[in-house]
């Protein structure tokens, strides 16, 4: 039988799939900015919930630290596409 946490990755793991498609097929780039911040943020939950799951403390820390690197990413391209135009 499957079990509610079961049933919750592969909830984020279909997001995750919609997210990439809709990264794909947009042509506007900011949207394109957005939904690399949007797919790092649903991996940053899946990674928080494995590591309830599995009661690692260590995937806790790679989830800030991927986190941290996500925002940096997403305000240093924002910037970068601000100054082009």
């Amino acid at each position: 039988m499957i079990d509610l946490n079961s049933i919750i990755l592969i909830i984020i793991v279909v997001a995750i799939t919609l997210s990439i498609i809709r990264l794909i097929t947009t042509q506007d780039t900011y949207t394109k900015v957005l939904m690399v911040n949007l797919i790092g943020t649903k991996i940053i939950f899946l990674l928080l919930i494995v590591s309830v799951l599995f009661m690692k403390r260590d995937f806790t820390d790679v989830a800030f630290v991927y986190a941290l690197i996500n925002f940096i990413t997403t305000i240093a391209l924002s910037n970068f596409l601000e100054k082009e135009e």
